[in-house]
């Protein structure tokens, strides 16, 4: 499978090893992470998350797979799936861009279309904010496959 750039999210909610987290009155303030924690969190969340064949991690959705890249030394999480054979013009995937926020959606340059999103760790997120990208993310590509896919 073609996997064009490199995927993300989440936390370890019970891991004391978050990398760089500090206390609030807000919780724990995440500014970086890792593959090992992002999933510990996802796990906690209720999600089949596991490392692929190449370390990158798969979180499996209705049997499709999707990814979690780390990106930026582990301050940026990125979000991304991509379907091959799908017939669709640039002019529709130009209008689910226009109409939905948080994500983005392309053709790439081997006629895949992709889905991503991304959350910055950068200055630090809650586990909530944390928690709602996941479902965000979650959401979209319920959403965008219901338009593209089925």
């Amino acid at each position: 499978m073609n996997k064009r750039w490199v995927m993300v999210v989440l936390m370890a909610v019970f891991s004391l090893s978050l990398v760089v987290a500090q206390s609030t009155k807000y919780g724990s303030i995440i500014s970086s992470t890792t593959k090992e924690q992002l999933m510990d969190f996802m796990k906690n969340e209720g999600y089949a998350v596991q490392l692929d064949e190449d370390g990158d991690i798969l979180w499996k959705q209705d049997g499709y797979k999707t990814y979690l890249f780390l990106e930026d030394d582990n301050t940026v999480i990125l979000f991304y799936v991509a379907f091959s054979d799908v017939d669709v013009s640039v002019e529709e995937v130009n209008a689910w861009n226009r109409d939905h926020k948080f994500s983005r959606s392309y053709i790439d340059d081997e006629d895949a279309l992709c889905l991503e999103s991304d959350l910055c760790l950068t200055g630090g997120v809650t586990q909530e904010r944390l928690r709602s990208f996941i479902k965000i993310c979650r959401d979209v590509f319920v959403s965008w496959r219901s338009e593209f896919i089925y």
